[in-house]
């Protein structure tokens, strides 16, 4: 089944919050950044010794350090009613524990909008980073149509653009999303359609959970031909996605995925701790025409494909694990990095 997650507006808006930022408050004790658009934090790093937490579980102390910035994260009431923890990480070496939140709006998750916390083994949280949408307000949670009704209306468009669909790749499911756009706020499904025939694509239709109507669609796969300049200062030729008139360092067309993004200079730690976390990669790199200027980046995704040809046609290997293994690669991290990650 092919798979593009990272072309999501989810990764967009999360992984562009360290880039997307600029310092309003910084103290002794801590540094905060907030987001340009919302003026929420989306990077508290604690920096002063703090006392062990006593009699508390690592949850319990997670929201109580929730709760201490509602106030900056403009939201009302307790922090669990507006985050959940989806995933828990342990790091044996450091003692850590990472979490990976979802915002949500009455148990539903808004679209978009999840944050990764580092807690010390003291219980101490050390560092808040992500996108935190303010109170969202009179949304209603009860949907109108059923999730069997929100994919065949997405197929049904789906099919009205590309043509009769005979075969899915893969079972498609709805999830139900508070869906921000264009200042409003629907109760939507998110159908996720993905096809080989008589288009290859990975389709994303939000369908308004009152009316069954589609309120945004997009393809995350349509491939063709990039180049660019190597550091070395040679040419190169390699596939990419083109949306929209966009073109993607991405491939769709070797195994699950070669795709090539940018950590911007983001720290390195910063860079490693959200990576085990989250997945996160970096920023897509994105060019308006199909030529891309640079090079670090150039030479990374025209080397990824080469090996996995290499490998392809030497031992008949489909990717690292034989099963089409998505390939990612990661330019710019930190600044002492020389080469990609």
């Amino acid at each position: 089944m092919r798979n593009l997650t990272k072309t999501s507006l989810l990764l967009a808006g999360l992984c562009t919050a360290a880039q997307m930022v600029f310092v309003t408050h910084a103290s002794a004790d801590q540094s905060i950044k907030y987001d340009h658009t919302y003026q929420t934090p989306s990077y508290i790093i604690e920096k002063s010794p703090q006392k062990p937490v006593q009699n508390t579980t690592q949850k319990e102390s997670l929201f109580s350090y929730l709760d201490k910035h509602q106030t900056q994260f403009k939201l009302k009431g307790n922090a669990n009613s507006h985050f959940r923890v989806s995933k828990t990480i342990k790091d044996p070496k450091t003692k850590q524990t990472f979490f990976k939140l979802t915002e949500v709006y009455k148990g539903i998750p808004i679209y978009g909008f999840e944050q990764a916390v580092a807690m010390k083994e003291n219980k101490q949280v050390k560092s808040f980073f992500g996108k935190v949408h303010p109170q969202i307000k009179d949304v209603s949670i009860t949907p109108s149509i059923s999730e069997k009704k929100a994919i065949h209306a997405a197929r049904r468009e789906l099919e009205a653009s590309i043509g009769k669909i005979e075969y899915l790749d893969g079972e498609p499911k709805g999830e139900l999303y508070i869906y921000p756009h264009d200042g409003e706020y629907d109760l939507a499904y998110l159908v996720r359609l993905s096809t080989s025939e008589p288009e290859p694509g990975y389709w994303h239709y939000f369908i308004d959970a009152k009316n069954g109507k589609v309120i945004e669609s997009f393809n995350a796969i349509h491939e063709t031909a990039g180049t660019g300049i190597g550091v070395s200062g040679d040419e190169k030729s390699f596939d990419v996605r083109e949306q929209n008139g966009r073109f993607y360092l991405a491939d769709e067309t070797r195994g699950k995925g070669i795709n090539t993004f940018d950590a911007k200079n983001l720290n390195e730690t910063l860079f490693t701790l959200l990576s085990q976390l989250i997945g996160y990669t970096g920023k897509e790199i994105v060019s308006s025409t199909s030529v891309f200027n640079e090079p670090a980046a150039v030479d990374a995704h025209a080397n990824a494909q080469a090996v996995y040809d290499y490998y392809s046609k030497t031992f008949g290997r489909d990717s690292f694990d034989q099963n089409g293994a998505r390939i990612t690669s990661t330019v710019h991290v930190g600044k002492q990095w020389n080469n990609a990650a």
